[in-house]
């Protein structure tokens, strides 16, 4: 399982860790000198009783305040207990995306594992996830305003990043071989396989978090949306353009809302994460070999091992734009020209 491989792997990495062995929704409680995680199921408050304990199967997340058992943000180091890591089963389904009995086991929820690890290694709490914004377009435009400049206000990031770091060391020593390793492809074709999969988890994740905050009918605005055309690399040129637009967008009209998500200030986003995941990997998967892979299939990895490299470029192109254009709307929010650019 992902816990016991990261768990052997921060020890070859000499990563410490106050413990070496985990066990997973364990009944009898976590052993001395285990860490411990807890798969819970999600709720609203008026989905459980005094107990914690949900009034009906299956519970249904529907809108409204979830309950203090609920995980937000995927994974969580516990605050009470600095042995108990806790994680939304939704989320874990999500992660574990394209997962099965015959297929490999999941990069991203060894991703995420490692990351939360590594913040136990720093004796901290912490949070997987950041967060996207809404802005309520009803609001007179002082308060959009406002609301941009605290998205932009500096934050606390390093501890996030280095947890990042952690992981991504976990994923390069790991990812190589079994059970991680997709033998219908090269070694170098698996590795960029897994970083498919990352996104493909990532990309899950972020619908089910829409659907339980019942915002799958608000799209992300369209200049942080990857879906949507743009030329990659991004030219300043065109990173003015964006950050204009996405400021206008804002102030000018009446009704509505827009979400975008948030600079990175606590936690890096998901564009960033996938930035760095990209780029790491991709460096790792350049000395592995390309000519190993399983000849049943052969044409198919080829095909894959073609198109992979492509989209780990989008990935790392893209994280790079929407970095910069979150640069110049902060320049710009932050400066008092918002209002001019927009007359």
């Amino acid at each position: 399982m992902a816990l016991d491989h990261a768990l052997e792997a921060f020890k070859l990495e000499k990563i410490s860790l106050q413990f070496n062995q985990g066990v997973v929704n364990s009944d009898k409680g976590v052993p001395p000198g285990w860490v411990g995680i807890e798969v819970v199921k999600d709720a609203t408050q008026d989905e459980v009783d005094p107990k914690g304990c949900h009034k009906s199967e299956p519970p249904e997340v529907r809108q409204g305040s979830m309950d203090q058992i609920s995980v937000r943000g995927g994974c969580y180091v516990s605050g009470e207990v600095l042995h108990l890591i806790r994680c939304s089963s939704a989320a874990v389904e999500a992660f574990r995306a394209g997962t099965s009995e015959v297929r490999p086991d999941s990069p991203a929820l060894l991703y995420v594992l490692a990351h939360e690890l590594a913040h136990l290694h720093q004796n901290r709490r912490g949070e997987f996830s950041g967060r996207i914004e809404t802005i309520d377009l009803h609001k007179p435009k002082a308060v959009r305003l406002q609301q941009l400049e605290q998205s932009c206000a500096p934050g606390l990031i390093t501890k996030e990043e280095e947890a990042d770091d952690i992981a991504l060391r976990i994923l390069k020593r790991l990812l190589p071989a079994p059970p991680y390793r997709e033998t219908v492809f090269s070694a170098k074709g698996s590795m960029y396989w897994n970083i498919d999969r990352i996104r493909l988890a990532a990309n899950e994740w972020n619908r089910v978090n829409l659907a339980r905050l019942n915002q799958e009918t608000v799209p992300v605005h369209d200049t942080f949306n990857p879906n949507k055309p743009i030329s990659l690399p991004a030219t300043p040129k065109l990173v003015k353009s964006a950050s204009r637009r996405f400021l206008c967008d804002v102030l000018k009209p009446t009704k509505g809302s827009i979400r975008y998500p948030v600079r990175q200030s606590t936690h890096p986003s998901a564009e960033a994460r996938l930035r760095k995941i990209a780029d790491v990997l991709s460096a790792s998967a350049s000395g592995l070999s390309d000519s190993d892979g399983s000849q049943t299939f052969h044409s198919i990895a080829q095909l894959q091992e073609g198109v992979s490299p492509i989209f780990a470029f989008l990935d790392r192109e893209f994280g790079a734009y929407a970095a910069n254009v979150h640069g110049e709307i902060c320049s710009a929010v932050n400066g008092g020209l918002v209002e001019q650019m927009c007359r």
